[in-house]
């Protein structure tokens, strides 16, 4: 285990250089923490909360152990937390026929008419305590597909049904590409962050190949001229499924993207229903040396898991991870070479809907985090016959 620290820190060593910033994780394993834009007004904090302090509060929270490396901040899904020239934020529904109100679109119109730019103070409060900050981006949020008169929904997807696919975009479509487009150029032009993620893993809905390498050629562009702008380089991440098959079978050409030096990071994830605990990292590793690429692959895991039973095949309910699962998990990730660990969801641990009576994954992950050191010695474990969603 000693060594293969060694290895981690090198390699995270790289990527800090690269970033050509404070090295935040060159002497430890990435630990990322990913935010989904609505936790913080959907959290136990109280409306006299939505405000720059509270914010501040809330990111502490968080990163005030030491644990993280990375912060990812989703500034939206198919609407905003903050206003925006080129998507609808959260809030542009209020008052319509047969929309309900709803708190993040209340408390996020709050934060805006009180003056606050909530990604903005995030990015100080993550700067402040020495993390690096990212913007992640949902590509194709697919949530509530089949209630039109969601809040989650866009002007966009309402105005153009001609443009969806299973419910979400179809990236064949060139105004698809440049509504989106428009969106990466404006939150890289309002924001200085350290990188930009692609999420295609919100939703996974398969594309055509092209379409999606066309897009990515697009947004390393854009990276790259912001990049430039602000005097210092900015890495570009992706989201993509678990394995290289079910990737490329979702449109996910992650060869082609190594290939032609479009991105930085490959993060291999699998969707919300159940973690993949057999992520091929060789393969993936394989694919970027095969590319002639310095890209990094750094494994993710959701929050939940589902189990099957091998005779019947009935799958059971999809539960949260126990912390024993996580170790188990991130053991397997390090033995097969991760830099480092990446958490989505993680924040469901305290979300009602999920009924979780046992906080013990979320409390230790916050105050250790995942890596080689802190894990070494605790129990750790594989759910038999999990269930793998490609």
């Amino acid at each position: 285990m000693r060594s293969f620290a060694l290895v981690v820190v090198a390699a995270v060593a790289v990527v800090a250089a690269r970033a050509g910033r404070a090295p935040y994780h060159a002497t430890r394993p990435i630990n990322v923490f990913n935010l989904d834009s609505t936790h913080f007004t959907g959290s136990e904090f109280g409306d006299d909360k939505m405000n720059a302090e509270g914010l501040r509060e809330y990111v502490h929270r968080i990163l005030g152990h030491g644990a993280f490396t990375h912060f990812f901040i989703c500034p939206g899904a198919q609407v905003t937390l903050c206003d925006t020239r080129t998507m609808s934020p959260s809030w542009w529904r209020t008052g319509e026929p047969g929309v309900p109100l709803n708190d993040h679109m209340r408390r996020n119109y709050m934060m805006f008419t009180n003056g606050v730019d909530a990604i903005q103070v995030e990015i100080d409060a993550i700067r402040a305590h020495g993390v690096s900050p990212w913007l992640s981006m949902r590509m194709n949020d697919n949530h509530n597909a089949n209630e039109p008169k969601a809040w989650l929904h866009s002007k966009f997807w309402v105005e153009h049904p001609e443009y969806r696919k299973q419910g979400g975009f179809n990236y064949s479509i060139p105004a698809v590409q440049d509504y989106h487009f428009a969106f990466i150029e404006e939150m890289l032009a309002r924001y200085d962050v350290d990188g930009f993620e692609c999420d295609w893993m919100r939703w996974p809905i398969p594309q055509d190949p092209a379409a999606l390498t066309a897009f990515m050629r697009r947004a390393r562009t854009a990276v790259d001229a912001a990049a430039k702008r602000r005097g210092h380089p900015i890495l570009l991440g992706v989201r993509v499924a678990s394995r290289p098959a079910a990737a490329l079978a979702k449109g996910m050409a992650v060869a082609a993207w190594t290939r032609e030096k479009l991105v930085d990071w490959v993060v291999p994830a699998n969707f919300f229903g159940s973690v993949d605990f057999d992520i091929p990292l060789g393969a993936w590793q394989k694919i970027v040396a095969d590319a002639g690429s310095s890209a990094l692959v750094v494994p993710c895991l959701d929050t939940g898991v589902i189990t099957q039973d091998p005779t019947t095949k009935r799958r059971s309910p999809r539960r949260m991870l126990t912390l024993a699962e996580y170790c188990g998990w991130a053991g397997r990730m390090y033995e097969r070479g991760a830099p480092g660990v990446y958490f989505f969801n993680l924040f469901t641990y305290f979300e009602a809907a999920y009924h979780v009576t046992d906080t013990t994954p979320w409390d230790f992950i916050v105050t250790h985090g995942l890596t080689p050191e802190s894990i070494k010695g605790r129990p750790a474990s594989i759910p038999a016959n999990w269930w793998y969603e490609p």
